[in-house]
């Protein structure tokens, strides 16, 4: 993980601290839309619904540490993850800017 740190403080001293800050934004943006449809075929893959409930039987990530609960968001049932273990990272090498 401090591999991402790493590139997150290169982009912005190379880019400039507010464009390379929109390019984090946009590659953690781009890897949680990936691994939710991920997550997503492998769920249906099993015959299941794709709902915040089932959600652990399509991911591979340890549900230990992950403190979640099901949303409605206009009238959309979503899943809220409490911890971020990339912001957890930045956090711990004081880059939480980025």
């Amino acid at each position: 993980m401090s591999y991402i740190s790493a590139r997150a403080k290169e982009a912005s001293a190379q880019l400039g601290e507010e464009r390379g800050r929109e390019l984090v934004n946009r590659a953690v943006w781009d890897y949680g839309a990936l691994i939710g449809e991920a997550t997503r075929l492998a769920v249906e893959a099993q015959g299941l619904p794709p709902t915040p409930e089932n959600f652990n039987a399509g991911s591979d990530l340890s549900p230990l540490g992950f403190e979640m609960e099901a949303v409605t968001v206009d009238g959309e049932v979503r899943t809220r993850i409490f911890h971020c273990v990339l912001a957890q990272v930045f956090a711990e090498y004081g880059e939480q800017e980025l």
